[in-house]
């Protein structure tokens, strides 16, 4: 249990410095002029100590002076992270002469975490937290409010970071890019402690109220107001923009504001212009509108200046990571394909055009990003009402043009629904989120409109584990985004067909949780080696199937050993399996993937159901070798299929494994 800890310990150290160095590296690629940082931000930088405790690691970030990441590993508590707080000296507080007051800092249980399937917990073992917020004021006695002579305490440190065992601990990158972007957001909407509802809460809160204002301006439709609004107010462009420059001028251009925002790499400029709310982009005929050809050119202008002649720009900064941005109309103003003319026509560019609702959607979705908050939604009504969509009869209108749209791509009917959804997301900036009441609205009219027709057999697919004797059906969801994935014994009611994760919030997927038949008794007995053993068996399953159907999509042979895969499953899961026909169709599956390859690379392969031969042509077409073992499980004679040669269970499931194991390995040459 020890090592187990430790080498847990070892993983926090390990993220804490990368997350240390992401963090100062942000920073060096922001301007030296002199602008004060955020305060979350200078307190999250500095010397950091590890305090393994049973259920988490405590991280305390204490502020230096150096340059370089420090980070401390203390030996093992051997307490609770309640525990430890409550008795360790590291959690006084001092006020500013160094007397130590009488106050100690203490954290509540945090909420249970979805990823938690025990009954009940009073723990931080999922928890995954960070506070800065550590002053306190203590009302001296009789005192009836704070005064400006009043003491304050703090504790030695600047942070407390919880860490428990089971949480997702995320990249480091990704984190500390989150966090610069949540202390500059914070910055921006001029948030201040004391949080009486938690940090998060009062930045959405905070930024809720500024999409009321700037929804307020646009609806009141006058130009000139709107544009000094958003001018005052650069935080409803991007709540975590770094610096924010109005009114300058780019050779002969006016642009409105320029704003210095994080990116993944470094920083990148946004050149902002602003036009009328109540113009139009397009003519009657559909064609572009005088207006929007002005200000298409005005941009291209500001663009061909920023990227070739920086010394016209009146701020400096580097240019090479720049995107440009006009704001004008309003989309109630435009129908389905304007609109979509008007999205496609920046999606290909750093040049893009959009309505003020779209920047109003997009401030709406930047503080749900920033703050993770993603459970509060507008009124559907509302919503459609700034897309003009103003009646039921004028939302069939939309989704019949988009579904027509889609009929004419050829899109399958069982694919409508979800492509119907990122459609509309994209197009109006909607930002659609599975749990969204809009997002089941445009759900429900495709079931209502294909019925049964448009539905679709969900999932990747499935394999066979043997477990205990057994062959066991392991189904894998289709998955979008980062999901994270754990073995535990507790089941869950649902078992989701598709999972959409964010890096901010990855979805925790049980493995177990998709064997099918197995039930919460027999999850029970389960051994470590069992339980470790289909972990890794779904996280092996589940890659091949999503390299599969993301790199073999093309061509009719790729789409039948897709088919013959699904049938290598099927076989062993009928009411009377057939493990024979499972393992030909195994065959059949890396057969077809291997002629593919042979054929992509400008060969002919021979008509032969030799694997070994069409490995040896493969790989004379640069595939790297196939290790011959998989080979060998796969390997059967044409007989098999007449019931001449017996096959067992395990001979089936080996042969699926070593299938999806040749398929993954060729899709990735």
């Amino acid at each position: 249990m020890s090592q187990i800890a430790d080498e847990k310990s070892g993983k926090v150290r390990t993220f804490l410095e990368a997350y240390q160095s992401a963090l100062r590296g942000f920073l060096s690629k922001l301007p030296n002029d002199g602008f004060i940082l955020p305060k979350s931000i200078v307190n999250a930088i500095g010397r950091c100590e590890v305090w393994p405790c049973t259920d988490a690691a405590v991280v305390l970030t204490y502020l230096s002076k150096k340059e370089e990441s420090e980070v401390l590993l203390h030996k093992q508590t051997g307490q609770s992270v309640e525990l430890f707080m409550r008795q360790s000296d590291v959690f006084s507080y001092f006020d500013e002469n160094g007397e130590q007051g009488s106050m100690r800092l203490s954290f509540a249980f945090p909420n249970k975490d979805p990823a938690d399937r025990r009954p009940s917990s009073n723990d931080f073992l999922f928890d995954r937290s960070s506070l800065d917020d550590l002053i306190a004021w203590p009302p001296a006695e009789g005192a009836v409010d704070l005064g400006l002579s009043q003491r304050f305490f703090a504790p030695k440190f600047t942070r407390i970071s919880i860490f428990g065992w089971n949480a997702y601990l995320g990249s480091p990158t990704t984190e500390a890019l989150k966090d610069l972007r949540r202390g500059y957001a914070a910055q921006n909407l001029s948030i201040s402690p004391p949080f009486t509802k938690g940090f998060l809460e009062a930045l959405f809160e905070s930024g809720a109220k500024s999409a009321t204002q700037l929804e307020k301006a646009i609806d009141h439709g006058n130009r000139e107001p709107l544009r000094q609004f958003i001018i005052g107010h650069p935080e409803v462009v991007r709540p975590d923009y770094v610096r924010a420059y109005s009114n300058v001028t780019v050779g002969d251009q006016a642009v409105d504001l320029v704003l210095l925002i994080p990116g993944e790499q470094s920083p990148e400029y946004l050149f902002l212009t602003l036009g009328d709310p109540r113009e139009s982009c397009f003519t009657e005929a559909n064609d572009a509108s005088d207006s929007y050809r002005k200000a298409e050119s005005a941009l291209v202008k500001v663009k061909d200046i920023v990227t070739s002649d920086t010394h016209r720009v009146e701020v400096s900064g580097d240019f090479a990571n720049s995107s440009f941005l006009h704001v004008s109309s309003r989309t109630a103003l435009l129908n389905y394909a304007q609109k979509k003319s008007l999205y496609e026509r920046g999606r290909e560019s750093n040049c893009r055009f959009e309505t003020y609702d779209d920047l109003l959607n997009r401030f709406r979705y930047y503080i749900s990003d920033v703050t993770g908050i993603r459970d509060r939604f507008l009124p559907i009504e509302s919503r459609l009402s700034r897309l003009g969509v103003e009646s039921d009869e004028n939302f069939d209108q939309l989704m019949q043009q988009v579904d027509r749209e889609m009929q004419t791509e050829q899109i399958p009917l069982t694919a409508r629904a979800i492509e119907g959804v990122l459609r509309l997301s994209s197009v109006y900036s909607l930002y659609l989120l599975n749990s969204d009441p809009l997002c089941k609205k445009v759900n429900d009219w495709f079931d209502r409109w294909y019925g049964d027709r448009g539905k679709m057999t969900m999932g990747l697919g499935s394999m066979g584990v043997i477990l205990r004797g057994d062959v066991l059906r392991m189904d894998f969801p289709i998955g979008f985004g980062i999901n994270r994935v754990v073995c535990t014994k507790e089941l869950a009611k649902d078992r989701p067909s598709i999972v959409i994760g964010t890096r901010e919030n990855p979805p925790t997927l049980n493995a177990l949780d998709f064997v099918q038949g197995l039930t919460q008794e027999f999850a029970n007995t389960l051994s470590q080696e069992e339980l470790q053993g289909l972990f890794y068996q779904f996280v092996f399953g589940r890659t091949a199937f999503m390299r599969i159907f993301e790199v073999f999509e093309g061509s009719e042979l790729t789409q039948q050993a897709r088919a013959d895969l699904m049938a290598s499953s099927s076989h062993l899961f009928e009411s009377h399996p057939n493990y024979a026909l499972s393992k030909w169709a195994s065959l059949q599956a890396s057969e077809k993937f291997i002629k593919d390859y042979i054929i992509r690379k400008g060969g002919t392969p021979p008509r032969s159901h030799n694997l070994k031969q069409l490995a040896t042509i493969a790989e004379q077409h640069g595939l790297a070798p196939i290790p011959g073992q998989w080979l060998d499980d796969i390997e059967c004679s044409a007989e098999v299929r007449y019931g001449g040669i017996t096959v067992t269970s395990q001979e089936a499931v080996e042969a699926q494994y070593a299938a999806l194991q040749v398929c993954e390995h060729i899709s990735t040459h």
